[in-house]
């Protein structure tokens, strides 16, 4: 009786915890069958204090190619590389981000789109330009990769260690494996007084670690068998297509010939129509 009540009184104290961040679930697994994890963030703050909760990915460099126009057509005139920016950036709070932080402090912790924009690095530099610093955000967006939610952070009431912070969402499927930083920032007149942070971890697991280790260590193998299996469902399509036109055709030869075939009388009636 003694341990049950301790275990219980340990579960009660993780579960709120205090003037911290609680991440569930802290790991994340990637499988064949993947599909949508929900994600919850809990938060305390002092009485008097709003909250802001980012999660983060670390740095990353992307290239692209950099379209022109050579007389009449479009055609790839560079390669385009982008860095600076964090793989992933998804931010929840209660009110909007400049009514709770100055303008400073956001661009100190790199907290909304402007201040990551700004920390943008663009090469070659003839290529920087405001339009492709937007469109890249707009790109990230479209992935679930960027994300700015006001009002998705619910306050609940004061209790005796603080007033608890609320968030749920579903984890980006196109986020990649690795490990993310869940940063919650207590804040009062227009500054960050406290951080609490908490780190989950996303892998591979089954067959697309096997396809993915497959693809990097032996590319030929990897090109080889993916030619093939596109072969394979080509065929495999292309017989059920014909066997499916075969059935079709056998039935609308077999109710063409039903009507084409004459009623006939019966010959007792002809003979009687004869005399």
């Amino acid at each position: 009786m003694i341990w049950a009540q301790a275990i219980a009184l340990l579960c009660l104290i993780e579960a709120v915890p205090s003037h911290g961040v609680r991440l569930t679930p802290t790991s994340i697994q990637v499988g064949a069958l993947y599909q949508d994890v929900p994600v919850r963030v809990e938060a305390v703050a002092q009485p008097g204090s709003q909250m802001l909760v980012v999660l983060r990915g670390a740095d990353t460099k992307e290239t692209f190619n950099k379209k022109g126009r050579v007389g009449p057509v479009w055609l790839n005139v560079g390669k385009v590389h982008i860095s600076g920016v964090p793989s992933l950036f998804l931010s929840f709070s209660a009110a909007p981000v400049q009514s709770i932080l100055s303008r400073e402090e956001i661009d100190r912790y790199q907290l909304d789109e402007a201040a990551i924009r700004r920390q943008m690095r663009i090469e070659p530099a003839e290529f920087d330009q405001p339009e492709l610093r937007s469109h890249y955000w707009s790109l990230k967006a479209e992935q679930r990769s960027y994300s700015v939610q006001t009002g998705a952070l619910k306050a609940e009431a004061a209790g005796e260690t603080g007033v608890s912070w609320r968030v749920e969402f579903l984890w980006p499927r196109k986020a990649q494996p690795g490990s993310y930083m869940l940063t919650a920032y207590e804040c009062r007149q227009g500054r960050v007084i406290r951080q609490s942070t908490a780190t989950l971890t996303v892998t591979r697991v089954g067959l697309p670690v096997a396809v993915a280790a497959l693809a990097q260590q032996r590319p030929a193998q990897y090109a080889g068998l993916a030619v093939i299996t596109a072969m394979i469902a080509g065929f495999g399509i292309d017989f059920v297509v014909s066997r499916l036109g075969g059935k079709r055709r056998k039935l609308r030869a077999a109710h063409g010939a039903g009507e084409a075939e004459p009623e006939r009388e019966p010959t007792g009636s002809r003979r009687r129509g004869g005399h």
